[in-house]
């Protein structure tokens, strides 16, 4: 959605795929390795990121009190005063994200959750989304036992402290924070069955889902592309907040999606969840599964 939404910038004029992070993000100082890296590298995540916050650093972000676009520009400052590493190698990166939340930020002049809102949510009418995790008549999500084995107790929604949070940090909305209903999600993951309805250009869903060109990568801009032509998927898309495990596959004829959700964050729940959804889209069964 971020990727969509940086999209919709483009397609109105007020930015474009080429800028580069410098320029995007000149008041932060960054170092002078960046000029050349645009936001498209940042969002197929071949800057040259780490991957995620430091363990100083997310445990920091649970006590800020500050609200998450300064948080993100902090963070910007920070992840953008060293050069980059290895850019042009894909490295997934839950940071690169955040950064690219903060360009948002500079572009429209609003926090990137009023961006989101306006852009996105309300034009598709999703009334049930929210950000940090779900509340009231939902499912609490289920945090691993050690680490990230073993399915250990739910968490509480309403807690946000260390050890165990309900939800990544306000500082990495723009990562994932968001949650919405099953029916409000297809009608995001309905724009990439219709050539992006009347909300994205066929150009920008190109960008959004293909690798960039002479890159490594089966990754595009938070979809992945399957590396076998006879797969039944055109992309998937995946993420945990070891909590929730939340897949959505689109196939090769883009005429069908499914989204699968569960309540348990264990990594190892990844596979089995792309694999579920495969089923479901060779067998057309379409069905709400129990919630735990």
């Amino acid at each position: 959605m971020t990727a969509a939404l940086y999209a919709r910038l483009v397609q109105d004029g007020q930015t474009q795929w080429q800028a580069t992070v410098a320029d995007l993000l000149d008041d932060v100082n960054p170092h002078p390795a960046w000029r050349g890296t645009t936001i498209t590298d940042l969002l197929t995540h071949c800057a040259g990121l780490p991957a995620n916050l430091t363990r100083a650093a997310m445990k920091a972000a649970y006590s800020n009190m500050e609200p998450g676009a300064v948080q993100r520009t902090e963070v910007t400052t920070r992840a953008l005063s060293r050069p980059p590493v290895r850019y042009g190698n894909f490295l997934y990166s839950n940071l690169g994200y955040t950064i690219a939340g903060a360009a948002i930020e500079r572009i429209t002049g609003v926090p990137y959750e009023e961006a989101l809102s306006r852009e996105i949510l309300q034009p598709l009418g999703m009334a049930s989304a929210g950000f940090g995790a779900p509340t009231g008549d939902a499912p609490w999500g289920h945090r691993p036992r050690w680490l990230v084995y073993g399915r250990g107790q739910a968490v509480d929604p309403h807690i946000m402290s260390l050890p165990h949070p309900a939800d990544n940090p306000p500082v990495m909305t723009p990562v994932g924070r968001l949650h919405v209903s099953l029916d409000d999600w297809a009608r995001f993951v309905r724009l990439f069955l219709h050539e992006g309805g009347d909300m994205l250009t066929v150009d920008s869903l190109q960008r959004i889902t293909m690798p960039p060109n002479g890159r490594q990568s089966y990754q595009g801009m938070g979809w992945a592309v399957p590396d076998r032509e006879a797969s039944p998927i055109a992309y998937v898309q995946q993420g945990s907040n070891l909590r929730w495990v939340a897949t959505a596959l689109v196939d090769r004829d883009r005429r069908k999606a499914v989204l699968v959700a569960t309540n348990d964050g264990r990594l190892s729940l990844l596979k089995p969840c792309v694999r579920l959804a495969v089923d479901l889209l060779e067998q057309q069964v379409w069905t709400h599964l129990p919630s735990q």
